[in-house]
């Protein structure tokens, strides 16, 4: 289960069957930009509404926040990055795995 908003502000509450995420290893991060191709509403119990969706391939995830495809307000300024080298990208990868965050390690 996940919160998320959309451009003009509205906030609504997702779900996305048949996706491993965790707390330990969570593939929606704080903060992700995603696009959803088929979305369905689905009552909730205690009322209310939210977005469901069935297959996660139906769910992109955007890595790249700077990217020409990810609306202007969201996009975020590249970082210089002069000590990130393939070393660091190396060590990150592998303090993720020993922290058990293999998705994590897998990007770095």
């Amino acid at each position: 289960m996940t919160i998320v908003e959309d451009l003009s502000g509205n906030v609504a509450r997702l779900m996305v069957s048949n996706l491993e995420d965790s707390i330990v290893d969570p593939i929606l991060l704080k903060g992700s930009i995603i696009v959803v191709k088929q979305p369905t509403w689905n009552a909730l119990v205690e009322g209310g509404y939210q977005i469901r969706v069935d297959h996660p391939c139906d769910l992109i995830v955007f890595e790249d926040f700077g990217s020409e495809e990810v609306p202007e307000q969201w996009r975020e300024a590249e970082e210089e990055s002069n000590e990130m080298d393939s070393t660091f990208w190396k060590k990150e990868g592998d303090r993720m795995f020993l922290e058990k965050k293999f998705r994590r390690a897998l990007d770095w």
